[in-house]
């Protein structure tokens, strides 16, 4: 069939579709390779091969001149068809022989991929100054290559990588490519990766393909029903709308994940899919036998784990990498979500995401889609074609306005928290939790005894919606003194038995560790927040607490000699006080020293720095704090200064210490209730002044006519931030407002109700994989500059 009518488009038969379909895949791996320099096409590659007379004659047209016919033929094949007119022959066609010989050719490195996942190619490309020109030749990507794995890639079934070309049982579409994202590019208010663009030898194939084009360009251009034929195959085996896509699981196994708990990945998926996984592993590896998995998987290099996970369904890497989470084989600290760096867009028509935390993994889309996500998901446990669960649906949204169980969850979905719809849907009832889980590819069972209140945050949080941190250390210190002042107050004013003494100190032993770690997260948080040049980083504003840790204890080492510790994790009480005295002193002092901190403006960035721009630049000094507003200045040294005040006063000392050491006399009812509420006040200086990190989640945004745009932003305790635009400064080395971040409403930017904004990055082995990140390459003088010489 060369010449394809509709009729007979219609009338090719499902095998021959997926046959083209596969044509395809074949074509697309290996159009996006690299060869050597004098690479030719084997003889059983293009011998396998079969044409329609519109495609034999083509590969004789452009034979010569540089050209065989074997490196026409393969030409021909990658181009599979022009427009409509099949060049393949898919009813005479055989793969299998293709397939083995393409494989060959990979296993031979004849034909190559990048292998574009993790830091590799990324720490390479910056090695090597290829992020300040990204078009290597083809003698430099060879270089580049050299020492590097086999590229991991799949198309439809076919996953190449190392061990050749092998078979998953899941269509995907990870395609090959010789753009890859791999470089950072010299401005810091750039947060894309950008793609080198890796070259290949012009060999007679390429220049077969050259002709192909320039002589068929426009039949090229039309190819409605080639498109319908294939696309019918690929929904088949890939439903397009699918919450829970995978096609981005290398990126985000290789960027999330150290090699070792990739290894226990492939370990636990050849242990517990009923033999499925061992038998595909031994047809890829057919002269190493699967005895233990550990040690097989053990002797298998990074590129073969990956392309052998891929053989896995998306069910089965779903569930074995929840297992490996929710067992803490792979450890996630509390509030981190991981997902990949390199690739960080998501993929198919719901631009899915794949993210991790201690609850799991999961497929999240862009905000935009989560409601759809959960009605979907409610849709599926409360059919609407189903009269008695639209009842029963109607029944639990009784309060929302409707006729219908449908009516009034659109009306509840407008109003109502995630969490708390989740919670009054799908966990009130068990039928309905259990086939919650179901659909979210999670198992029933494991989390029977948990409470409602965590089992509506751990579907929500599968469905895509974010999860409330509090302010742990803040808000347990709170509660440990409203504990202890309970229990004070509810004791004789005088003469404690033995017990009651027992009783006040086991309490007061859990309080003031609390208000210490609280003071230590603060005093650390302001100084790395005031004094750190955070633009010199050349990165989005992060906060990690063992960066801030360790930058205050290297900050406090001049004035150790006051202090019983010169580490904060080792100060108690007394110390930390003076470190806020301190702190408020040294910041007091700065303001009146401006000019000796000032940036270079040949350190700004070029938006700000070129002639004529409209935007101002916020860090005009290497530390933070002198770019605040005055009243952001008063306000932080005046929180710290009543701070260290409050604290720094006998009645609380003595009681700490008289509580905490039996050697002590036990202090009185009064005295102890009057430090407390002394505590308390501290504790709200600290609480109200918005120097404790606490996280913000965005609410919502609105655009008015004329283009003005407010973003507004709410903490777990309810307080909200609003940001606005457009704005004079140039803002983009902050945070998206989107995201979830670390507000510091009381440091203002000067010129803009602009507050300083991080992204709250834990302290894990995941961020340390990434702590350089990103790399840039040395800055280059702006055009306006160069042109002033």
């Amino acid at each position: 069939m060369s010449r394809a009518s509709s009729s007979e488009w219609d009338q090719l038969s499902e095998e021959n579709r997926e046959t083209l379909a596969r044509c395809m895949h074949l074509s697309e791996l290996l159009g996006n390779s690299i060869v050597a320099k004098d690479y030719k096409p084997a003889l059983p590659l293009t011998a396998a091969m079969k044409f329609t007379p519109r495609g034999s004659r083509l590969a004789n047209q452009i034979k010569g001149d540089g050209v065989d016919l074997r490196e026409a033929q393969l030409a021909v094949f990658i181009e599979v068809a022009l427009g409509d007119i099949l060049l393949v022959d898919v009813e005479a066609i055989d793969l299998v022989p293709i397939h083995d010989a393409v494989s060959s050719e990979i296993k031979r490195t004849k034909i190559r991929h990048p292998w574009i996942y993790g830091r590799s190619l990324y720490d390479a490309v910056a090695d090597s100054g290829l992020n300040e020109d990204p078009f290597p030749t083809p003698d430099e990507t060879e270089n580049l290559l050299k020492d590097a794995p086999h590229g991991v890639f799949q198309h439809g079934p076919y996953v190449t990588g190392p061990l050749g070309l092998l078979e998953s049982t899941a269509w995907r579409y990870i395609p090959a490519r010789t753009a890859a994202p791999a470089l950072h590019c010299e401005e810091p208010d750039c947060h894309s990766v950008h793609s080198v663009h890796l070259s290949s030898f012009r060999t007679g194939v390429a220049k077969a393909q050259d002709a192909i084009r320039d002589r068929n360009e426009k039949t090229r251009r039309s190819g409605n029903r080639l498109v319908e034929a294939v696309d019918r195959v690929e929904v088949r085996k890939q439903a397009p709308y699918r919450w829970n896509n995978m096609d981005t699981v290398p990126f985000f196994l290789a960027d999330c994940f150290s090699l070792e708990e990739r290894r226990m990945l492939l370990v636990r998926l050849l242990d517990e899919t009923s033999n499925r996984m061992r038998s595909a592993c031994v047809t890829a590896v057919p002269d190493d036998e699967v005895r233990s998995a550990k040690e097989w998987v053990e002797n298998r290099s990074e590129a073969e784990i990956m392309q052998l996970t891929l053989l896995a369904s998306d069910e089965e890497l779903h569930t074995a990498l929840n297992q490996l989470v929710w067992s803490s084989d792979i450890e996630i600290p509390d509030g981190e979500t991981r997902a990949a760096m390199i690739m960080a867009h998501g993929t198919g028509p719901f631009r899915m995401r794949v993210e991790a935390s201690n609850l799991g993994v999961r497929f999240h889309p862009p905000a935009v889609f989560l409601q759809l996500r959960l009605r979907d998901l409610i849709g599926g446990v409360f059919p609407p074609e189903n009269d008695e669960h639209d009842a029963r649906l109607s029944w639990l949204l009784r309060g929302h306005d409707g006729e219908t169980g449908r009516e009034r969850l659109t009306s509840a979905l407008a109003s109502e928290s995630p969490v708390r719809i989740v919670e009054k849907l799908l966990i009130s009832d068990e039928r309905a939790y259990r086939a919650s889980l179901e659909h979210l590819g999670l198992p029933s069972g494991r989390f029977d005894e948990k409470s409602d209140e965590f089992l509506a945050k751990l579907i929500a949080w599968h469905v895509g919606f974010s999860i409330d941190e509090q302010s742990i250390e803040l808000t347990s210190a709170r509660s440990m003194l409203h504990e202890l002042r309970t229990l004070v107050q509810a004791l004789p004013i005088d003469g404690l038995d033995r017990h009651q003494m027992n009783d006040v100190r086991g309490v007061a032993g859990k309080l003031f560790p609390a208000v210490e770690a609280a003071l230590k997260r603060v005093v650390r948080f302001v100084a790395w927040t005031a004094l750190r040049d955070h633009y010199a980083l050349g990165r989005t504003l992060e906060f990690t607490d063992s960066a801030a840790e360790a930058f205050f204890d290297d900050w406090i080492q001049p004035y150790s000699s006051n202090l019983e510790k010169s580490r904060t994790s080792e100060m108690a009480l007394a110390d930390l006080v003076s470190c806020f005295g301190i702190l408020s002193k040294h910041l007091r002092d700065l303001m009146r020293r401006g000019v000796e901190f000032e940036r270079s403006s040949s350190d700004m960035p070029r938006a700000v720095r070129d002639w004529g721009s409209p935007f101002s630049f916020p860090f005009r000094h290497t530390l933070p704090f002198l770019d605040f507003d005055s009243a952001s200045q008063l306000n932080i040294t005046d929180a710290l200064t009543k701070v260290a005040s409050g604290f720094h006063t006998e009645k609380v000392l003595n009681v700490r210490n008289a509580l905490l050491h039996d050697s002590e006399a036990f202090p009185g009812n009064e005295e102890i209730q009057k430090a407390l509420n002394e505590i308390d006040a501290r504790l709200g200086v600290l609480a109200a002044s918005g120097l404790y990190p606490a996280i913000f989640r965005f609410v919502n945004s609105d655009v008015d006519d004329v283009g003005r745009e407010r973003t507004k932003l709410r903490s777990p305790d309810g307080v909200e931030i609003s940001l606005q635009r457009p704005s004079q400064l140039d803002l983009s080395l902050f945070p998206t407002r989107s995201g979830d971040q670390i507000m510091v409403r009381s440091a203002r930017l000067r010129d803009a109700p602009e507050p300083m904004r991080f992204a709250h990055v834990h302290d894990s082995a995941f961020q340390g994989r990434w702590a350089n990140f990103p790399r840039r390459p040395k800055r280059r003088l702006s055009f306006n500059s160069e042109m002033s010489r």
